[in-house]
């Protein structure tokens, strides 16, 4: 098949659906993305993307609830909203789809436009043309190039171009794909202040935490003062006040010459003294930061799978345990559903996971029931995962071992598998201790996951 094939069989879709029917809905999902809903059939979408890489058309059976706001949208809905959609047809024989319409006015005039769509890639277009004279257009071009497309100006083809490239299924999963990521991409773009200040955060814990590590070798290396006053205080009678240095079997001493021996090994005590407290505490402070930069590790993993209802849960969050600082007005609704984790069925046996420490918390400690089995990522920040299964299926355990990986933005890895009873909580919310597990290698992750994961419903 032809990329001209798809579109005729898109084409063929739209007229079944929306033919004869009025637009009473458009949203811009990106900066290069629409989509139109009609009258007639009102569970679908038609998706007309302009982005430069692959510009597709597409029906859909989805809702979104979000839409940006540009220039080219209020123009768009003063166009076609409430315009009546007359004809669909392939243009010129080449990757161009024409939209007739008709709109009447306040006034009870009706007039005729067309909505041109050019799928060429790097090249795409969205043009509204009436009597064949362009009135808008997603890209202007000017009078000093080849084929200019200026309000006015007539409607002219482009130059027809004799190539035919294959289009696959691997083209068609990427025009899926590329759908499923429009609010996922939205929701990133919108929420960028908090990723990048998790980011950010998180390197300044980092950098903290190779500094503690210096200090710490420094704090272990101080161990020496004790050997030193040791030494000093066995060979106290050969060491004179006013001695720069003693020798101890080629170990080579510093004195302080205004000092005996016996105060020589005192300060020596002292500082090896001093050096074990603040070794006592590197370690503590270490600690803490590892603990503190692995939840937000865990929350950089899964910004993928997060909906806005996660955002404003993670901000509040955020906010409350003092990470960042993050002016959102937090709906109070959400502060009730913050805790709850999500899940999925296979079969008819429940799968769910949390997407932070509270869902975490809340999933294994307080939702869970005895004949569960619990999954999570090694070694990494992650959700943790149950199967409600005392009896659980190879295809269910598979599942689940998967899903840890995924939260985890990993593609492999291994991960720890074991039943409920086997897990411990600790004083870190979320962060547990397992008694006993088995471990699984995973090295492939199969493509109905991420489905999995965003039709997942709340508890």
């Amino acid at each position: 098949m032809i990329f001209k094939d798809y579109l005729l069989e898109n084409i063929e879709n739209i007229k079944s659906l929306f033919l004869n029917s009025f637009v009473n809905k458009i949203m811009e999902l990106s900066k290069s993305d629409y989509i139109l809903y009609f009258s007639k059939n009102k569970e679908y979408g038609l998706v007309l993307s302009i982005n430069n890489n692959e510009p597709f058309l597409k029906v859909i059976n989805q809702k979104f609830n979000f839409s940006l706001q540009s220039n080219f949208l209020n123009r768009l809905k003063n166009r076609l909203m409430n315009s009546y959609l007359i004809d669909v047809k392939l243009c010129n024989d080449d990757n161009i789809v024409s939209f007739d319409f008709i709109k009447t006015t306040d006034t009870y005039d009706k007039y005729h436009f067309t909505l041109i769509f050019e799928l060429f890639k790097a090249n795409s277009n969205l043009i509204i043309i009436e009597s064949n004279k362009v009135i808008e257009a997603f890209r202007y071009r000017s009078l000093d190039t080849k084929r200019p497309i200026i309000n006015g100006l007539i409607y002219e083809y482009p130059i027809k171009v004799e190539t035919y490239k294959e289009f696959k299924d691997k083209d068609i999963n990427n025009i899926n794909s590329y759908i499923d990521q429009l609010e996922t991409n939205y929701l990133k773009e919108k929420y960028q202040t908090v990723i990048s200040s998790l980011k950010r955060k998180r390197k300044t814990i980092f950098n903290k935490i190779e500094k503690l590590k210096i200090e710490k070798a420094n704090a272990i290396d101080a161990y020496k003062y004790k050997k030193y006053g040791d030494y000093i205080l066995l060979n106290q009678d050969e060491i004179h006040k006013g001695d720069t240095h003693f020798n101890y079997y080629d170990l080579d001493i510093p004195l302080k010459t205004d000092l005996t021996s016996i105060e020589n090994s005192q300060h020596y005590y002292k500082l090896y003294k001093k050096a074990k407290t603040s070794l006592s505490l590197l370690d503590n402070y270490i600690n803490s930061s590892k603990q503190e930069l692995d939840y937000i590790d865990g929350i950089l993993s899964i910004f993928k799978f997060y909906n806005e209802d996660d955002y404003l849960e993670l901000i509040d969050e955020l906010n409350k345990k003092k990470i960042i600082k993050l002016r959102v007005k937090i709906p109070p609704k959400l502060n009730k559903n913050a805790a709850k984790p999500y899940y999925f069925f296979i079969n008819d046996t429940k799968i769910a996971f949390g997407k932070n420490a509270k869902q975490n918390n809340e999933l294994t400690f307080h939702l869970a029931n005895k004949d569960c089995y619990f999954a999570h990522i090694k070694d990494y920040s992650g959700a943790h995962i149950l199967i409600y299964s005392n009896n659980p299926t190879d295809k269910e355990i598979e599942i689940a071992l998967e899903l840890a990986l995924v939260l985890s933005n990993k593609e492999d890895g291994d991960v720890y598998y074991t039943n409920i009873k086997n897990v411990k909580k600790t004083q870190v919310l979320g962060k547990v201790n397992l008694l006993k597990y088995e471990t699984y290698h995973i090295n492939k992750i199969k493509d109905d996951i991420n489905k999995l994961i965003s039709n997942a419903k709340r508890f």
